[in-house]
């Protein structure tokens, strides 16, 4: 399929999944001006079912962006991605990049868990992880849940999670060492299935064994929309745009706050993924989120809100004052 580079034009997500999932993502990618198409799994099926729903369907999607289609959870078989793709050639559609491959997701559901595997811990722990196209690789905390289904605690495990490379460079701490073995097999298999998104494992803590494995937005990981600096929809998000991911670290409560809302010209939006490669990559836990309906095209001047987390004042009135001059153009 035809490549779109991405940060020319405006960005559109052509998003395949569950719906209870697109409203979420869709907020995240709004907020980061990009426009965001969900297409749920019978959706999917209709356009199969008839080659001329598709070409109409594809007729009402923008012309002035660039289309990135992507899985965003485990409902999409492999087998009904690669049949989306092909129906997509077939009609005379090139001008959608693929940011999920059907390999990949074959990847994803061929390496075996130990499903039948019966542990007598009253918990269980859960490890996400996410990749960008260019090898950008996060990890969030590792949460315990309970045998009743509920986020019980944190634990100490992997607090520096940022990391490139493909998670070479993790640092190494005084961890249960079963657990970080998880990690690193973890590591390396998002690594060999160029995993692009977010990738879920559920581990036994006594073993370090793989009970199951969820790819993308999950219900396991709602907890980070109010725990996280980066929450795991926004950086799935990011990984298909290929921005800079973000710190998915807990949020630190006794850390400083700054928000700040200003309006700017609309004129220095005409790329709104820019500003995020410049202030995503300085300080990941920036955030810009624009406010103003990008897709309008009417407003002459665009709202937006900037907001930062840093360990004193004086850090976040200079952390303001940087983005804000940077998103006003000086």
């Amino acid at each position: 399929m035809k490549r779109v580079d991405s940060r020319l034009v405006r960005a559109l997500i052509i998003a395949l999944g569950r719906s209870d999932n697109h409203a979420l993502l869709a907020t995240h990618a709004r907020s980061l001006g990009v426009g965001y198409q969900g297409v749920e799994g019978y959706e999917v099926s209709e356009l199969l079912h008839d080659p001329t729903r598709i070409k109409a369907w594809f007729a009402r999607l923008p012309k002035d962006h660039a289309l990135l289609l992507a899985v965003v959870d485990s409902s999409i078989a492999p087998s009904t991605l690669r049949s989306f793709i092909s129906a997509l050639k077939s009609a005379g559609i090139t001008g959608i990049s693929a940011r999920t491959t059907p390999e990949m997701l074959e990847a994803m559901t061929s390496t075996s868990t130990e499903g039948n595997h019966r542990s007598d811990s009253d918990s269980l722990h859960l490890l996400s992880i996410a990749r960008s196209p260019h090898n950008q690789v996060a990890i969030w905390p590792i949460i315990t849940l309970s045998r009743r289904g509920t986020v019980v605690e944190v634990v100490g495990i992997n607090s520096s999670p940022i990391l490139s490379g493909g998670g070479s460079e993790r640092e190494q701490q005084e961890d249960d060492p079963r657990i970080n073995l998880a990690i690193d097999r973890a590591l390396i298999e998002a690594g060999k299935s160029s995993l692009v998104g977010v990738i879920n494992y559920v581990i036994d803590p006594d073993d370090g064994a793989l009970v199951h494995r969820e790819f993308g937005a999950s219900t396991f990981t709602f907890w980070s929309e109010s725990a996280s600096y980066t929450t795991v929809a926004e950086q799935m998000v990011r990984t298909i745009l290929d921005l800079p991911l973000g710190d998915t670290r807990m949020i630190d409560f006794e850390e400083y706050f700054l928000q700040e809302e200003l309006e700017i010209d609309s004129a220095l939006v005409m790329d709104p993924i820019r500003p995020f490669l410049h202030l995503f990559a300085r300080n990941p836990r920036l955030k810009v989120r624009y406010l103003t309906d990008l897709d309008s095209g009417d407003a002459t001047t665009v709202r937006i809100s900037i907001s930062l987390f840093a360990s004193s004042e004086e850090e976040a009135l200079t952390e303001m004052a940087h983005a804000r001059e940077f998103m006003m153009g000086k």
